[in-house]
């Protein structure tokens, strides 16, 4: 009887470890195909469980995106135009390359908080993101 409560236990341990799940990320709205998209995937805890770097093509983005489960997740992105590996902001902290995230929130003076960013993902499911 230990040896099988062990055995359920080792299961539910691997399939918790190494199991994972995708959904499609369709980001549009970029200036041109300079520079590469980067992108941020947060869980509902605000921890980063995926970044990619991604190439632009035709002003637009389409990329399968493995994330740990369903859940709750928040989705940034900008526009590495000049491809200096950062987001450019001017003397006041303002972006001035385009971004965008999930929700299509957009405050005037601040960053979008993790609660307004946050969406219901499940396994194939269409996301779309646009950056401006």
């Amino acid at each position: 009887m230990i040896l099988q409560s062990i055995y359920v236990n080792l299961i539910v341990i691997f399939y918790l470890t190494f199991s994972s799940m995708n959904f499609n990320l369709q980001i549009s709205g970029f200036a041109s195909d300079e520079g590469k998209a980067f992108v941020e995937i947060l869980n509902a805890k605000g921890d980063v469980v995926s970044q990619e770097i991604i190439s632009i093509s035709n002003k637009k983005v389409s990329k399968k995106i493995d994330v740990p489960t369903a859940g709750k997740y928040g989705i940034r992105v900008f526009h590495d135009e000049n491809d200096n590996k950062k987001m450019d902001t001017n003397s006041v902290g303002y972006p001035t390359e385009r971004w965008g995230a999930s929700n299509g929130v957009r405050p005037a003076f601040r960053a979008p908080k993790l609660e307004e960013i946050l969406v219901d993902i499940i396994e194939n499911d269409l996301v779309k993101v646009a950056v401006r």
